[in-house]
């Protein structure tokens, strides 16, 4: 079984269960725009059949204590943060937030992101669901 700072996942699984929120597997596929462990847990509206699709897609991400990504943009994609728990630190151009649980944060469509987050606090998990949609008036 796969470990991460000598616990299995499933002991930390049950540790991040108390968010409504699922937390998700560990984030594999994006690792290498992170420094420290992350999860991603994919969210599809209750009312979607198994074969719909939509063009909003919410994501789940939790970072450990400690994790950041690096700097990075969002092209074509109007996005919405919204802190479900813990506190992260959030930064666009010119512009840095401490993002803590209910506070959220968005970007209008045509501006050009430059985005990096972290947890703020070295012994807390930050969590926030990705809310993403297409760009346009």
């Amino acid at each position: 079984m796969t470990t991460i700072q000598g616990q299995t996942l499933t002991e930390r699984q049950k540790g991040l269960a108390a968010c409504a929120f699922p937390v998700g597997e560990p984030n594999v596929n994006y690792a290498q725009y992170f420094i420290g462990d992350s999860f991603v847990a994919p969210i599809k509206a209750a009312n979607l059949s198994e074969n719909e699709a939509t063009v909003m897609s919410i994501v789940n991400v939790t970072f450990e204590p400690g994790c950041r990504n690096n700097w990075h943009i969002h092209h074509g994609a109007h996005q919405m943060l919204i802190c479900v728990s813990g506190k992260g630190w959030y930064q666009e151009w010119g512009k840095a937030y401490i993002h803590s649980a209910g506070k959220s944060t968005t970007s209008p469509w045509g501006r050009l992101r430059l985005r990096r987050q972290s947890s703020y606090s070295a012994d807390e998990r930050y969590r926030h669901p990705g809310i993403d949609g297409p760009c346009g008036p």
